[in-house]
């Protein structure tokens, strides 16, 4: 029988039971995760994203159950994407009180993750206009933390331009990020010494090149999350005025790279900001042509390209996107170009380009179903379903027999490698 027949019927009994319908493609994404043995990379990773799509389709309870099962520190970035998740959707205040119900959270990691941790709570913090309030629940749970982080409370209401942003620029410079080392060591043997018992998350090691890309990067994410939900709430004109200073700035600094410009660019756009992005483009298109073409992520980039390209009435320049990614991904290792294709598919269905769509993805799960590594065959076919779900394609029956043939092959696959 089918397996999306089935799926449909278990959704079809756990509905009659009272609980949320569960789509036949989430439950094949869930069997694939569950396919992967190694928990400490991939399988994670794969954890995270499988938690956000639940979320974003607001089933909260499964989403919180998959984040607490992760293992490792990702089950807090599970969580935040879960909270990430009710910010894109509007929900300003159940996220508000998720984030404060979770001031221990970056104890769930060591050393440098507590920072991503850190970082990544409180530009949430940020987003929903609470950061001093977070900086109280973590001292309260008797956690010290960095000073840098609690100066970068600017908040964002939707009628007001990113000043957090802005700052977190010019925080950015060489001369800003030795002062905060220097600050940080200095708190670390103040503190240490003051308050007993207290937790001190402490600069790690490398910690001002960390500093300087999670203060840009968690600065972008709080204009993005938050203009997400301000958009899905109808509130385009506040959005605009959320999104418009960091674009008029015409700062390329502001951006830590080409698929964060492009991303934001795509979300000014859905904004109503099309006469503002336009003249952005070309310099970024011309980028995008000349990007190192074995870049890990080369899928993605060229993605909001295509994209973009495609809103802007330009054909010709996403086929050459399209073109320059398939030449590119020739040069991946199997892994890579099975993720990257998967990625690719994702940008050309989003630009219409339907058939285009359905080739990278056809390339995605071919190369998935003859990669010696089984973890990574899951991984393959699970990345093709997940951009689907996250632009509503459907999926194919040709394409749900090659990913049911590569499930049912995936026992035998481990045990040949000597893994049960």
């Amino acid at each position: 029988m089918n397996i999306f027949i089935i799926a449909s019927i278990v959704g079809l009994l756990i509905s009659c039971g009272g609980g949320p319908v569960v789509s036949p493609r989430m439950l094949l994404m869930e069997k694939l995760v569950a396919e992967m043995r190694d928990p400490s990379s991939q399988k994670s990773i794969s954890q995270v994203d499988l938690t956000k799509a639940y979320a974003l389709q607001q089933k909260w309870s499964r989403a919180e159950e998959i984040a607490r099962s992760i293992p490792n520190y990702r089950s807090a970035l599970a969580r935040l994407a879960l909270v990430e998740a009710r910010i894109e959707l509007g929900q300003f205040a159940e996220a508000s009180k998720d984030l404060l119900a979770m001031p221990s959270l970056p104890m769930d990691g060591g050393g440098q993750q507590r920072w991503v941790i850190l970082a990544h709570q409180l530009s949430l913090a940020e987003a929903v206009n609470i950061h001093p309030d977070m900086i109280a629940a973590y001292e309260k749970a008797n956690i010290r933390v960095p000073p840098q982080f609690k100066g970068n409370g600017k908040n964002l209401p939707a009628n007001q331009s990113p000043t957090a942003a802005q700052a977190d620029r010019k925080l950015a410079s060489a001369k800003k990020i030795d002062s905060d080392v220097k600050m940080i060591k200095k708190s670390n043997s103040e503190d240490l010494s003051s308050k007993s018992g207290a937790v001190n998350l402490e600069a790690p090691e490398g910690g001002e090149i960390l500093l300087a890309r999670m203060k840009v990067k968690m600065a972008l994410q709080v204009l993005m999350a938050r203009a997400e939900g301000l958009i899905a709430l109808e509130r385009n004109e506040d959005a605009r005025n959320l999104l418009l200073p960091m674009l008029t700035s015409r700062d390329d600094s502001s951006f830590p790279n080409l698929r964060l410009q492009g991303e934001y660019y795509m979300l000014c756009w859905k904004a109503g900001l099309q006469d503002q992005v336009r003249p952005l483009l070309p310099p970024l298109f011309e980028s995008l042509r000349a990007f190192p073409i074995l870049h890990s992520d080369l899928g993605d980039y060229l993605a909001a390209g295509i994209v973009l390209a495609t809103l802007d009435g330009k054909p010709e320049a996403a086929r050459q996107m399209l073109e320059y990614g398939r030449e590119g991904l020739r040069h991946h290792s199997d892994f890579s170009r099975n993720k990257n294709f998967a990625a690719l598919g994702k940008g050309c269905w989003e630009s219409k380009m339907e058939k285009e769509a359905r080739d990278c993805w056809e390339q995605s799960l071919q190369g998935a179903s003859v990669i010696p590594n089984p973890q990574s065959r899951a991984v393959g076919a699970f990345e093709v379903l997940l951009a689907q779900q996250r632009v509503s394609a459907p999926t194919l029956p040709e394409e749900e027999k090659q990913i049911r043939d590569i499930l049912q092959k995936l026992p035998k696959a481990y045990l040949a490698i000597g893994i049960k």
